[in-house]
Formats: C-alpha cells, sequence, structure tokens
C-alpha cells in the first residue's frame, strides 16, 4: 500500500467506533488507494485478513456514519471511497472504466433549483453525480 498520512484509529474513534484492527486495516486500505475501490479489490489488496463478510458489513457501518461513500459506476457493483470535505465526482469510461475525478458541479445552484421546482421536497441532504462517457485512449482507437 502507498504511504499516507492517515491515521484511521482516530477516524473510527472520532465517530463513535471501536478502531478494531480490521477496521483500521481496511479503512486504512480505502483511503490510500487514491481511489474509488470495489469489495473484490478491497479483498484482493488486504488478501485473507479480512473475510467478504466482514468487509461487507464494515463499509455498510462506515457508509451510515459517513467516513466512507458508496459510489455506482454503472459495473452492477458498489465502489467505496473516504468521505472528505471536498466536492468531487467521477467521470466514468464506458469502453475501459477508467475513472477521473472532477469538481464544480455547481451543488448549489442545482439544489436551489430543484427545491424551487419540486412538489415534494423542502430539503436536499446531499447528492451524487457520475458522469458517463469514452476517454481519449478509447476515442483514439
Amino acid at each position: 500500500m502507498k504511504k499516507l498520512q492517515f491515521d484511521a484509529a482516530t477516524v473510527l474513534r472520532g465517530v463513535g467506533l471501536k478502531a478494531t484492527p480490521r477496521r483500521i486495516q481496511l479503512l486504512t486500505c480505502i483511503a490510500v488507494s487514491g481511489r474509488p475501490l470495489s469489495v473484490a479489490m478491497i479483498h484482493t489488496e488486504l488478501g485473507d485478513i479480512i473475510d467478504a463478510v466482514t468487509v461487507y458489513r464494515a463499509l455498510e457501518t462506515f457508509c451510515r456514519v459517513g467516513i466512507v461513500r458508496r459510489v455506482d459506476f454503472g459495473h452492477g457493483r458498489a465502489y467505496y471511497e473516504i468521505k472528505d470535505t471536498h466536492d468531487h465526482h467521477h467521470i466514468i469510461c464506458t469502453v475501459c472504466a477508467q475513472v477521473e475525478d472532477f469538481s464544480g458541479c455547481e451543488a448549489p445552484r442545482i439544489v436551489r433549483n430543484a427545491i424551487k421546482n419540486s412538489k415534494q421536497f423542502s430539503t436536499i441532504t446531499r447528492h451524487s453525480l457520475e458522469l458517463f462517457g469514452v476517454c481519449k485512449v478509447c476515442s483514439a482507437r
């Protein structure tokens, strides 16, 4: 795994979770990856130190307490990344599955417009935006 200043134990305790060795390993794996990971990718990275059931349960807990977020790239499985303070989204190549982060989705303007035009909603609590297209390498083929 890459070296990164990340104290998983402190993050876990900060949201009221026990900092067990497996949770620390899992959260650190996600944090140092620098990209969203599927459960299969996490299991490959960590090897046999954590079984798949434990990974799924821990990820659900991490999402519930807000330290990890689930991302859907349209591949039929969820991906997970550390939920950070800056608003970012993803562009996904529909040919090779390359993923690139981007920011600047103008969420505040979109939220204001959605609430203004909504008949049923008065509040937006979060948003997700993934864009799908073809990367430059695949376009050149």
